[in-house]
């Protein structure tokens, strides 16, 4: 251990080397440096120094870039929406599989956003399936073809909420390299929505099969 004396480095390091606070000689104190906040999505379990990267986004995006995407537009015309709301894209039925050929299946984030009140630029991630080459492989995101799914984190309620869109341009399900322009959309309030029901709820706009 150096700490701190050029003498006790010199022999590891060279000479005029100190030792950062990581136990690095002349380092930089990057070797130790994280998220040290437990509850932070990207907590990092090895990290001592807190470098400030801590996330703590509802709808956290820890998926690569695969370099084949689409482009998702949030027009500014959405009503019903506060700064601060968090956007999600899912696909449900995403190819999960992340550098073999495994062909697993399932829900996943490929995409998000936090609203301002602005038109929001943004991209889903599709996925990459090699695995009809030697040596092959697939990495994770949407698939194309598969419906667009956008849920909504409402920051001041705590409450997640899953959406009806209103798309002027584009597709509804995924495409690759392509573009969709979501004007709209309506928070899902499940409950029984036929009316001749002893049970309608008049608030309700998906049903829940409860009727």
């Amino acid at each position: 251990d150096c700490d701190g004396n050029v003498d006790d480095c010199a022999g590891e390091c060279g000479g005029d080397a100190i030792e950062d606070e990581c136990g690095k000689c002349n380092g930089d104190n990057s070797s130790c440096s994280g998220c040290t906040d437990e509850s932070a999505n990207n907590h990092d379990s090895d990290a001592t120094i807190d470098d400030g990267s801590c996330n703590y986004d509802h709808f956290y995006l820890d998926l690569s870039e695969t370099g084949v995407s689409q482009a998702v537009i949030f027009a500014e015309t959405i009503a019903g929406l506060d700064p601060g709301d968090e956007l999600g894209i899912f696909d449900a039925q995403a190819l999960l599989s992340d550098g073999d050929c495994s062909s697993d299946y399932g829900s996943l984030l490929v995409g998000r956003a936090t609203w301002t009140g602005e038109q929001i630029n943004t991209v889903a991630i599709s996925s990459i399936d090699f695995c009809n080459f030697p040596d092959g492989y697939q990495l994770p995101g949407f698939v194309e073809g598969n419906p667009i799914i956008v849920k909504v984190w409402d920051a001041s309620e705590g409450v997640e909420y899953d959406t009806i869109l209103d798309i002027t341009a584009g597709s509804s399900d995924f495409e690759e390299t392509s573009f969709v322009v979501i004007s709209g959309l309506s928070l899902v309030t499940y409950g029984c929505i036929d009316a001749a029901a002893c049970n309608y709820d008049s608030n309700a706009n998906a049903d829940d099969g409860s009727c």
